[in-house]
């Protein structure tokens, strides 16, 4: 079969996307922090664009230099000076071990031993190679903290890991008991329990600042039961100990007061705090839903006049226009997907009912827009209802999310004494038309992290 070159002519159809509306699908998926970037980067690099200044505000106009008192020394520090921050776990008990009487080498084994604890303000064990292993290995295997107390040296050796405590001790050539006075020191600082080995402990030591007896039931319970406190098993709690119902259920709530992890009041988010601004606020109008759009922190733009007849700049006047029609187009779009949302959802928006199941299509047939565009408005925008600030995703929820909503509902309306089991929840929903099998309702239970009935089970003085 010979190769040969051919020249022929065909008809065909295709779909292709103009710059202008590239521009405004690209506009109407960013987000408010994105926009504002595209809006200042186009300022910067096309120059028909011009930014329109905002009316001065009263305190700029207010002549505040005539009210400094003279000879006031005006070499202040920055901005930047006068900022803080919220120190640290380690740094807020470094500071205290540095106040208290520990000697320079107490204060050293202190620092090491904070080194070693977790962002929950647990010790952590020590992982060590297998020589230095077997050397600590044959020396005297003792207990830890409650029963280390009579004993010279401690070491717990569970899985290749070694007691933090003996490691220490190794290191700076002391006793392991006298790391292990360093650390019920450091343990007794604030917040109580950091360098606690585990929770019985943590919340032993908290219980001894309350005057609480080792003795005590409250003691006790940590001690000994303490499995049995978290599966709420009343019946057995008070067959073991002996006590009566009204005052087990005190110290049951002495114990839910203490702190599990010391750490967590100083715990910092590695992402920091996230600041919602609403891209639109829905409101009611004399009875209506109402959708307007946020303007605010987004740079207010034209096209300067001097440049709209200069045929040079006629790629960047083409440019300007488009960003221009397709951030006018991108808050109209909003709009109107914020004001169908409202009327498909007004039930929840006027506290009559929950939120009805809705998803992307149903949004875009009413409006004549395809799904891809309803997707671009909600991902990413939030609104600002009299029910506080949400994205407009949530708005959008399965028949599953209903069903979750009324299991949460039911639970929250039942008796402490006398929790919904889910073969009740289940003929509940059911008498709701809501047809469910009892393993589906344990599902939807434990994906909202709510404990069995068995464990939700209070009792009441």
């Amino acid at each position: 079969m010979a190769l040969e070159l051919r020249q022929s002519v065909k008809l065909s159809q295709s779909l292709m996307m103009t710059p202008q509306v590239q521009m405004a699908l690209k506009v109407l998926a960013m987000g408010r922090l994105e926009l504002r970037e595209a809006i200042l980067q186009e300022l910067a690099e096309n120059p028909v664009l011009e930014e329109i200044e905002d009316e001065p505000d009263v305190d700029d106009l207010w002549p505040w230099e005539a009210l400094r008192h003279p000879g006031v020394d005006e070499d202040y520090p920055s901005v930047d000076q006068t900022f803080s921050r919220k120190p640290t776990l380690k740094e807020h008990l470094l500071w205290q071990v540095q106040m208290s009487h520990l000697n320079a080498v107490e204060r050293k084994i202190a620092e090491r031993l904070l080194g070693e604890m977790n962002s929950d303000g647990y010790l952590e064990s020590i992982a060590f190679e297998e020589e230095k292993l077997a050397l600590l290995t044959a020396a005297k295997a003792l207990t830890t903290i409650d029963r280390l107390r009579a004993l010279q040296d401690q070491q717990v050796a569970v899985a290749g890991h070694v007691s933090t405590v003996l490691a220490v001790a190794q290191e700076a050539q002391v006793t392991g008991s006298f790391v292990e006075n360093v650390r019920q020191n450091v343990m007794r600082m604030d917040p109580l329990g950091c360098l606690s080995i585990d929770l019985k402990e943590c919340l032993q030591v908290q219980l001894e600042a309350r005057g609480c007896r080792s003795a005590g039931l409250e003691s006790v319970l940590v001690r000994d039961f303490l499995p049995d406190v978290e599966r709420h098993d009343y019946r057995k709690l008070m067959k073991v100990t002996g006590f009566g119902q009204k005052r087990l259920i005190a110290a049951i709530k002495t114990l839910e007061s203490l702190e599990p992890k010391p750490g967590r009041a100083f715990a910092i988010d590695a992402t920091g705090p996230q600041y919602v601004v609403p891209d639109v606020y829905l409101k009611r109008v004399a009875g209506e839903l109402v959708a307007t759009t946020s303007e605010h922190g987004l740079p207010k733009i034209r096209i300067g006049s001097a440049y709209i007849k200069h045929r040079f700049f006629k790629t960047n006047l083409r440019s300007a226009s488009c960003l221009i029609r397709a951030i006018y187009q991108r808050q109209r779009t909003i709009c109107r997907v914020t004001e169908c949302i409202g009327n498909l959802q007004k039930d929840w928006f006027e506290n009559k009912g929950p939120l009805r199941p809705l998803i992307l299509k149903t949004v875009a047939e009413e409006l004549g827009l395809h799904e891809s565009t309803i997707s671009r408005v909600t991902n990413g925008k939030y609104i600002m209802t009299e029910k506080g600030i949400f994205e407009l995703k949530y708005f959008f929820s399965s028949a599953g999310e209903t069903v979750k909503e009324s299991i949460k509902k039911l639970i929250a309306l039942e008796s402490p004494q006398n929790p919904h089991s889910d073969d009740v929840l289940t003929q509940l929903l059911k008498a709701k038309n809501i047809h469910l099998a009892r393993r589906t309702v344990a599902k939807y239970r434990e994906t909202l992290g709510i404990f069995s009935a068995s464990r939700r089970r209070h009792l009441s003085v």
